[in-house]
């Protein structure tokens, strides 16, 4: 997806469409849980892109009329969770891993 087909799906998101939401969470919800899924377990990683993506939605207005981009916030809010995450655990201690291994969970 370029540029231009990313500002428009954000713009569209930031108007409150909801089928643009579903179209932006298929473009970046790999990527998120991806970032999540190397700090901590599958299941806490769902549970916080979850929160993440409602968070996004919405924030999405302000973001967009402060032209800031919908993806990259969550992207570095998903960084910055999981620097968190990190500076939590003991030096040398691995993440957990959840039960289901790292398929993408389904949001309703």
């Amino acid at each position: 997806m370029d540029a231009t087909t990313l500002d428009d799906l954000e713009r569209r998101v930031a108007g409150g469409d909801r089928e643009a939401f579903a179209d932006l969470y298929d473009l970046i919800a790999p990527r998120v849980y991806g970032a999540l899924t190397r700090a901590m377990d599958a299941d806490r990683a769902a549970a916080l892109m979850h929160s993440l993506l409602v968070e996004a939605w919405q924030r999405a207005p302000r973001l967009r009329s402060r032209g800031a981009s919908i993806a990259a916030w969550l992207l570095a809010e998903a960084r910055r969770r999981c620097d968190a995450v990190r500076a939590e655990r003991p030096s040398g201690v691995a993440p957990a891993t959840g039960a289901g291994g790292s398929a993408l969970p389904a949001v309703a």
